[in-house]
């Protein structure tokens, strides 16, 4: 129900944004990284229907990691449904699985990376992660040569509030940082970096036909040093900005309020 009542004016936004009706999407994607985490293909079902029903008409797919396993559970291939593959590094073995997935389907579909990761996120008390260009332009060099790809992430961002997020390591949870810099090909502040212009010399070499334009630089406030006079602590003042409950299990949004 909930998802529906999200899809009824989700839809009423994107569906005249397609290709088909002269917008820029080209695609629409039914689940993420689900093969990961379950394999209900009924619940996959329902979400592709849904988006069928409120007017969707371009290409769906699904986007999983790209062995066997995870392909299987997350996608809903026998349903015309593109499986397309998430990916950094062993670009060609990766591409090599995701063809023989659709080979089992009879299927000469597109091979196509969808989340190709130019980098990586960060998590407090961890060293900054960066991916080396010249490494990085080799792996996309091989992907180009045999199919599409979708950069992850093209512009790095900011994780505001309390939205950064959570990843685990064994048993110890680590909270990513305020930034999603990403060391991506535009930075956190959307300016070019180093990989971009290699990237677009990638392009250009692979695909001189493509027009390319020089990027816009955004000016940049000098870095001042700021003196912090006060400090509270989050856990002494969470009675005052927020409620307790407790529960046995994991509870929905819906259920646990905002």
């Amino acid at each position: 129900e909930y998802v529906e009542r999200y899809y009824d004016r989700l839809f009423e936004i994107l569906t005249s944004l397609q290709i088909d009706h002269h917008g820029p999407i080209l695609m629409m994607q039914v689940e993420n990284e689900y093969g990961s985490y379950g394999e209900d293909k009924t619940y996959l079902s329902a979400l592709a229907r849904m988006m069928r029903d409120r007017g969707v008409t371009v290409p769906l797919f699904t986007s999983d990691g790209s062995w066997q396993q995870c392909l299987e559970a997350g996608s809903l291939a026998e349903a015309d449904i593109i499986p397309t593959g998430n990916f950094g590094s062993k670009s060609q073995k990766r591409l090599d699985n995701l063809h023989k997935f659709h080979q089992q389907f009879g299927k000469t579909w597109p091979l196509m990376s969808m989340e190709f990761w130019d980098g990586w996120f960060n998590r407090w008390g961890d060293r900054i992660i960066t991916r080396q260009s010249d490494e990085l332009i080799d792996e996309i060099g091989e992907v180009l040569k045999r199919g599409s790809i979708n950069l992850y992430m093209f512009h790095g961002g900011t994780n505001f509030g309390f939205w950064n997020g959570c990843s685990a390591r064994g048993r110890i949870d680590l909270p990513q940082v305020t930034s999603y810099d990403y060391d991506a090909p535009l930075d956190e502040a959307g300016n070019p970096t180093v990989k971009y212009y290699k990237i677009q010399q990638l392009v250009h070499k692979l695909h001189p036909e493509i027009q390319q334009t020089t990027p816009k630089v955004k000016p940049l406030m000098a870095k001042e040093h700021i003196t912090l006079t006060d400090k509270v602590s989050l856990f002494n003042i969470l009675d005052d900005i927020s409620h307790h409950s407790e529960s046995f299990y994991p509870q929905s949004m819906e259920t646990a309020g905002t």
